[in-house]
């Protein structure tokens, strides 16, 4: 399967992006990004925002996760296999998650953490 890319989303050429993921209308891929195979993105997200609060590292997503809208995920934070997201959730640098997460729709995380 093909990356599914919606032609409305901004994904910069530095991302490093899966063959399968699918990104929703109106998303920001930012270049310091890995996404897995099988991701699901949802509309309005944006994934990769820098700051002077990470350390320059990616934020990694693993396969088989889904982030639904209006998500906004900041760099330096990596994430295992099957995250999921309810809508609008807020994570900042830092923090770093084992696989299977499941975070409810508004959740926020202000990152500098380990879950």
């Amino acid at each position: 399967m093909k990356k599914n890319i919606h032609s409305t989303a901004i994904v910069d050429p530095l991302a490093k992006i899966a063959e399968d993921v699918v990104i929703g209308p109106f998303s920001t891929i930012h270049a310091n990004v890995e996404l897995g195979s099988g991701c699901k993105i949802g509309a309005y997200c944006e994934l990769g925002i820098e700051s002077s609060l990470g350390d320059g590292s990616p934020l990694v997503i693993g396969k088989n996760s889904l982030i639904r809208s209006h998500s906004v995920f900041y760099e330096s934070s990596c994430f295992g296999e099957k995250l999921v997201t309810g809508h609008r959730v807020t994570i900042r640098e830092k923090t770093t998650a084992g696989k299977n997460l499941q975070i409810g729709t508004l959740g926020d995380i202000q990152g500098d953490c380990v879950i």
